[in-house]
C-alpha cells in the first residue's frame, strides 16, 4: 500500500474480518473508520462512495491482471511486465521490494526469478546490479511481456 491508499474496506462494509495479515514496513499515521461511521459518513457525503468505489475498482483491475498474469505468463513474462510498473519510464530505478518478495509477488521461486533476470539480460532488455535496474530497451521489455520469449 501507498501513503493514502484505502484497504480493508470491504471488511469493514461487510462487518467481516480482514482475511489477511498487513503491517506498516514504517512508521506510519493509520485512520480506522468503523462500519456504522463509514456508512454514515457515505450517506452524507456521496463523493467518499465514489471514491471508495474507484478504489476498490483499481484493486479489483490489479487482482484480475494479477491472475492472468500467473496463469499464463511464464516468469521472465511475468518479470519483464513488472519491471515496466516500477520503471515508471525510467530507465535506472531500485527495485522497490527484494528479490525473494519480488519472487513471492510473481508466483515464483528465488532461484527462478534468478534466471528470469538472467534471461531478460542476455535479451538486451535489462542490465541488473543488485537492486538497481537499466531498463536497455523498454520496446524488448514489452515484447517479453506481451508475447513471452522464444
Amino acid at each position: 500500500m501507498e501513503k493514502g491508499e484505502v484497504f480493508a474496506e470491504v471488511s469493514v462494509i461487510e462487518g467481516s474480518s480482514y482475511p489477511v495479515y498487513a503491517e506498516a514496513e514504517e512508521e506510519s499515521l493509520l485512520v480506522f473508520i468503523e462500519r456504522r461511521a463509514l456508512v454514515d459518513l457515505i450517506r452524507k457525503e456521496p463523493d467518499v462512495a465514489v471514491s471508495l468505489i474507484y478504489s476498490m475498482a483499481k484493486r479489483l483491475k490489479y487482482l484480475a491482471n494479477l491472475v492472468e498474469m500467473l496463469s499464463l505468463k511464464e516468469v521472465p513474462s511475468r518479470l519483464a511486465q513488472y519491471l515496466l510498473e516500477a520503471s515508471q519510464g525510467r530507465e535506472i530505478f531500485l527495485l522497490p521490494v527484494s528479490k525473494s518478495q519480488l519472487a513471492l509477488l510473481l508466483g515464483t521461486a528465488p532461484e527462478t526469478l534468478s534466471r528470469a533476470f538472467k534471461k531478460l539480460s542476455r535479451a538486451g532488455a535489462i542490465d541488473v546490479r543488485g537492486s538497481m535496474v537499466r531498463v536497455l530497451s523498454f520496446d524488448k521489455l514489452k515484447e517479453i511481456a506481451e508475447f513471452g520469449m522464444d
